[in-house]
C-alpha cells in the first residue's frame, strides 16, 4: 500500500511529553526517518508503497530511556496514526559494564542476571558503540504496568513480568542466559514462557513482535525464575514472562 506518513506521540511514565532529542524511524525492508517535536509528537513521512504489516516504528531512546519497536497501526486512508501515546520507559542511570573480551561473565541489574560462557562473542549496536562506556553497561528496567504500553503481545493479555534492556539489540553467540526475580512469588517449579521482542531482521519481519525463545522455571528456593538448561537469548531487547 502507499503510505503517506506514520504519526504518534512519545511520553514518559507520567504521560509527560518526550521532546526533540529522540529519533524515530519506521523500518522493515527499508527505513524512513522522522522528527519529534517539543510536545512529543512525531511524524515519519514515507510517501512510498510498502507492506505495512512488515513495518515497525523504532524509538531510539538511549541512553537514558529504553529503545523499542512498535508495530505500525492499520492505515486510515494512506496514513497510520497511533491512537494512544507511546510510553518510553526510563532505564537505570548505571549498571555493570560488559567486558566484551570473550571471558565468562555474570552481571546483574534490578534483580535480573545476565550470564554467558567463555568464548561468547558480544556485538553491540552502532548506537551503543557511540555511547562508549555507558553503551556497554547492562541495565534492566522492570515495567510496572505493561498494559499501558502499545506493544504487540503474543497473547491476548499483557505479561506477568516485562523488562526493557540496554544495550538494546546486543547480539550474543552462543546465546546468553537470563534469570529473573520471582516478583509474583510463584511457587517453586512454576513454569514460564519467555518471549523476546523481535529486533530488526529483514528475514523475519516485522520487528516488535514477541517470539517465544525459551521456557523457564521458578527455582527450588522460590527466589528466581531460571531459563531452562540449553536455552538462551541471542538478542537483548525486551523480555516478557507468561506463566504456563
Amino acid at each position: 500500500m502507499c503510505v503517506s506518513s506514520v504519526t504518534g506521540r512519545l511520553v514518559d511514565e507520567k504521560a509527560a511529553p518526550l521532546g526533540a532529542d529522540l529519533l524515530v524511524t519506521v523500518c522493515g525492508n527499508a527505513c524512513f526517518y522522522g522528527t519529534v517535536g517539543a510536545d512529543g509528537a512525531f511524524t515519519v513521512p514515507l510517501r512510498y508503497h510498502v507492506p505495512v504489516a512488515d513495518y515497525a516504528v523504532s524509538v531510539h531512546a538511549g541512553p537514558a530511556r529504553a529503545s523499542a519497536y512498535f508495530r505500525v497501526p492499520a492505515l486510515v486512508g494512506e496514513a497510520a496514526a497511533f491512537r494512544a501515546p507511546l510510553v518510553v520507559p526510563l532505564l537505570p542511570s548505571d549498571g555493570p559494564a560488559l567486558k566484551l573480551d570473550r571471558t565468562a561473565e555474570s552481571v546483574a541489574s534490578m534483580g535480573v542476571t545476565l550470564s554467558f560462557a567463555a568464548g561468547t562473542v558480544v556485538m553491540l549496536s552502532l548506537e551503543d558503540v557511540e555511547q562508549k562506556e555507558l553503551g556497554r553497561r547492562f541495565r534492566a528496567a522492570p515495567i510496572a504496568a505493561p498494559a499501558t504500553l502499545a506493544l504487540d503481545w503474543p497473547r491476548s493479555d499483557p505479561p506477568e513480568q516485562l523488562y526493557a534492556f540496554a544495550p538494546f539489540e546486543a547480539l550474543f553467540a552462543p546465546p546468553a542466559m537470563l534469570s529473573f526475580p520471582n516478583r509474583a512469588a510463584a511457587p517453586a517449579g512454576t513454569r514460564y514462557g519467555v518471549y523476546a521482542m523481535r529486533a530488526l531482521d529483514t528475514e523475519k519481519l516485522p520487528a516488535g513482535t514477541f517470539d517465544r525463545v525459551a521456557g523457564a522455571q521458578v527455582s527450588g528456593d522460590g527466589s528466581t525464575i531460571e531459563l531452562d538448561a540449553g536455552a538462551g537469548l541471542s538478542t537483548l531487547t525486551w523480555v516478557a514472562l507468561y506463566r504456563e
